[in-house]
């Protein structure tokens, strides 16, 4: 019965063992799992940032044709309209597991491609001599309408991205602790669950030498 409680108590060790070390693992994937969610935060406000700057491209150089009707001023135009288009697809991408950041897209991509598609039909406006109509447009304050909207959109999808990522801050800085605490606990118990596993194998091996043999064994 003795032999058979330290085989017991040794098999439950090396579980134990296991155990910790697979708690361990989880701990770490945790961990990997917040610098995860950081990086995607920070990924999705580089190609918000991006896609304002390049919105402000079309609209700078749909101002300059405008003055001076120079076709150079086209070639950016067309640059920063191609390059959008890549940024609404790429972000698109980065927030469709993300709800709070699908509303925003819903709301900002279709004014981007209205505020992009609006100045080309503009600059061919003017290509074919409808100047009036252009400057009328202009002089209305449409357009300053249209770009304010659109500001607003993009000042409210990077506010809910800092708002997120404070949300996120607090919830790491916890995740931080529990994960320190996890770690410190698990190494601990491993070194005690190894002690024992080593005591629980000397006491064993100990045992299974102590076993006399029979006589038959003995001849």
């Amino acid at each position: 019965m003795a032999l058979t409680r330290r085989i017991t108590v040794l098999l439950l060790a090396v579980l134990g063992l296991a155990g910790l070390v697979g708690g361990e693992l989880w701990l770490l994937g945790y961990a990997e799992k917040s610098h995860e969610e950081r990086a995607a935060y920070g990924q999705i406000r580089h190609e918000l940032l991006r896609l304002e700057r390049l919105v402000a491209d079309v609209d700078l150089a749909f101002r300059g044709y405008v003055l001076v009707r120079q076709p150079q001023f086209l070639e950016p135009m067309a640059a920063a309209e191609g390059a959008i288009t890549e940024t609404l697809d790429r972000l698109g991408t980065l927030t469709a597991q993300q709800a709070e950041f699908r509303g925003r897209m819903r709301i900002l991509a279709p004014r981007v491609k209205e505020f992009v598609s609006l100045k080309r039909n503009l600059t061919k406006r003017l290509d074919e001599g409808m100047d009036e109509g252009v400057l009328q447009y202009i002089r209305s304050g449409e357009g300053l309408a249209l770009a304010a909207t659109l500001a607003l959109a993009f000042q409210d999808f990077d506010r809910k991205i800092e708002e997120r990522e404070r949300i996120r801050e607090g919830q790491r800085e916890d995740r931080r602790l529990r994960i320190r605490t996890g770690l410190a606990a698990t190494t601990l118990g491993a070194l005690a669950v190894g002690v024992n596993l080593g005591r629980a194998r000397w006491l064993l091996t100990g045992r299974v030498r102590e076993v006399p043999q029979s006589p038959h064994q003995r001849a």
